[in-house]
């Protein structure tokens, strides 16, 4: 009693509001998916919030993908809300891969994500190399929280701007 503890662990300050947006995209690679995965169970959990989700979550292999059955459980529970799609650099020879194989383009963005609106989101969280090709470098402001514009990189490719892209 009255001693503290300290925890260290990724910081993340996205404010959200049940139905703020009628779709948020996610795009998450390696343990970029747990602050996905906390929002995910969050919105889902809430029957009255009418929020579509897409996660599109990348991994060097299919045993690298953390929470695998987990999410393929709530798609299930919840299929006309989550979709959650699979990209992996390398697949094993003897397994048969029904998802993306590489990393995540285009292609993969246009066919899984919400197009740039006022009314949805797209959330990037992984490693620095992936988040960089995709919306820019992270950068900190004064109070050390991430800078959110400007939105460069594949996704300002793809029209995406300030206010379409949250970067975690």
């Amino acid at each position: 009693p009255g001693q503290k503890a300290e925890f260290k662990g990724t910081l993340v300050n996205f404010p959200y509001r049940a139905g703020q947006y009628q779709h948020i995209g996610m795009l998450a690679a390696g343990a970029g998916v747990l602050p996905m995965y906390q929002l995910i169970r969050h919105v889902l959990s809430n029957p009255a919030d009418p929020t579509k989700i897409s996660l599109v979550y990348a991994a060097r292999d299919e045993s690298d993908l953390l929470f695998k059955k987990s999410l393929d459980a709530l798609q299930d529970k919840h299929p006309g809300q989550f979709r959650v799609q699979y990209v992996v650099e390398a697949t094993s020879w003897w397994r048969m891969w029904a998802g993306y194989t590489g990393k995540i383009d285009a292609q993969i963005v246009k066919e899984n994500m919400p197009g740039p609106s006022r009314s949805s989101i797209l959330l990037v969280s992984g490693p620095s190399a992936m988040e960089e090709f995709l919306s820019g470098p992270l950068t900190l402001d004064a109070a050390g929280w991430v800078n959110q514009e400007p939105v460069t990189g594949l996704l300002a490719e793809l029209g995406y701007r300030r206010g379409h892209v949250y970067k975690l």
